[in-house]
């Protein structure tokens, strides 16, 4: 089956699917293997050849995970992972690297949500604030 003819028929019936409730027009997606999490046919995880997904590890760091068109009837086999636990800078630019001649429009959608994930993974300080200290006399 051609892939416009399976996003034909789950692009409004998929069970990843994530509509608002409020009635706006935007639609996202649930799929591990949907970057920029749209539901949009280019971002789709599921009817595409090729398809990138961003997750967190479990110890700190990224998973990319990437789809692999040798293995399309082994399910066991068809996601290829890459554990990426460097810093920010480093991972940016393997996410980058390992995305480019893959899929070059999904380039920038990785790049964001691995920086997302390891933002997510820091954890926050308390600020100390310093008012203006009063005169006494």
């Amino acid at each position: 089956m051609s892939a416009d003819l399976q996003w034909q028929v789950i692009r409004n019936r998929s069970s990843f699917l994530f509509k608002n409730r409020t009635g706006a027009r935007a639609q996202f997606s649930t799929e591990a293997l949907n970057v920029s999490k749209k539901n949009s046919f280019a971002a789709n995880g599921l009817v595409n050849k090729k398809a990138v997904g961003v997750a967190p590890a479990a110890d700190g760091g990224v998973i990319i995970s990437f789809k692999n068109k040798r293995a399309g009837n082994a399910p066991g086999k068809a996601i290829r992972s890459v554990k990426l636990t460097k810093g920010g800078r480093r991972t940016t630019r393997a996410v980058k690297s390992l995305t480019k001649n893959y899929r070059g429009d999904l380039t920038h959608a990785a790049a964001a949500a691995a920086n997302a994930v390891l933002a997510s993974q820091k954890s926050k300080t308390a600020k100390v604030r310093r008012g203006r200290k009063t005169a006494t006399q």
